[in-house]
């Protein structure tokens, strides 16, 4: 293991997503929040050499300035990157801030490597839910928190963890130009369990993290919550959301709260990882998660 970089009060803090490897073999990143001791902070875009060399902020988040009815940040441009970045085929990059924007739900951005161009996509819309009511329901999503994948009919697809009209979370897509945003699905409403306390659908609810294009015509995808058991779903959809498919419903002895991304091995499976849930030898139920396989 070898240190490249540490990141300095006047660099910025907390880089919660992971990286991207560019055409120009730099990696760029993103962190959430600004310079130490900026309270106003909203977050950065950063890249630096695989060696460890040359790292440089490329933006900085606009300064947050007030905070919307759920208390989330309020600014021009996004505030709290949370995700990794996606390089299109046009050699911007890509990503989503968790909140900020007019409305504090969070924004689509398209950043130039050199950081001389960047732009606001989308501005998800205004909370429509009363406050204190315990939900974040917009009219297309809210709070995107994983990342994009970049479909070959040149849209990204993305997911929300709040917002929607159930406040559940949304899947969605947008044109690597900003344009044709469309919610492909919203996640439905969820009942708690009088004995769990679990938060139980059909459908699954708040996905937090990213879609995986199976290269079949399908994009699939968990969710942290809700399901029949409350534990989180596997889900599949296509590109234009006329369908959508639960693959599975986590039981809690199989694992509970997915909340990453799953990959396509070369066999074709799905594989993934659940933040908790599980069973230990004697058959007795843990809280220590599971990895986990699933055919398309």
């Amino acid at each position: 293991v070898r240190t490249l970089y540490q990141l300095k009060p006047d660099d910025a803090l907390s880089p919660a997503g992971g990286l991207v490897l560019a055409i120009d073999g730099l990696l760029y990143g993103t962190t959430k929040f600004g310079q130490a001791g900026q309270v106003d902070g909203a977050g950065s875009i950063f890249k630096i050499a695989e060696a460890g060399t040359g790292f440089q902020i490329i933006h900085r988040f606009a300064p947050v300035t007030a905070s919307n009815q759920d208390g989330s940040p309020v600014n021009t441009n996004g505030a709290y990157p949370e995700a990794e970045l996606v390089e299109g085929a046009d050699g911007y990059l890509y990503g989503t801030t968790r909140a900020g924007g007019p409305n504090g739900t969070g924004t689509i951005f398209r950043i130039s490597r050199d950081g001389t161009d960047f732009k606001s996509l989308y501005s998800f819309a205004a909370v429509t839910s009363a406050a204190g009511s315990g939900l974040t329901v917009t009219a297309d999503g809210a709070a995107p928190t994983g990342p994009f994948v970049a479909g070959t009919d040149n849209f990204l697809y993305g997911t929300t963890s709040l917002g929607g009209t159930n406040g559940r979370g949304t899947v969605y897509r947008i044109a690597f130009d900003g344009t044709g945003f469309q919610v492909l699905h919203h996640f439905s409403a969820t009942t708690a369990d009088t004995t769990t306390g679990l938060l139980e659908n059909a459908d699954g609810a708040t996905p937090l993290g990213g879609l995986v294009d199976g290269g079949d015509g399908n994009f699939y995808g968990v969710t942290a919550q809700g399901g029949t058991e409350g534990n989180g779903v596997i889900f599949a959809m296509p590109a234009d959301g006329s369908t959508f498919t639960v693959l599975h419903s986590f039981t809690g002895a199989d694992g509970a709260r997915p909340v990453a991304e799953l990959m396509v091995a070369s066999s074709g499976k799905l594989y993934g990882v659940t933040s908790t849930g599980g069973v230990n030898s004697a058959g007795t139920a843990t809280t220590l998660g599971t990895i986990f396989s699933i055919d398309r």
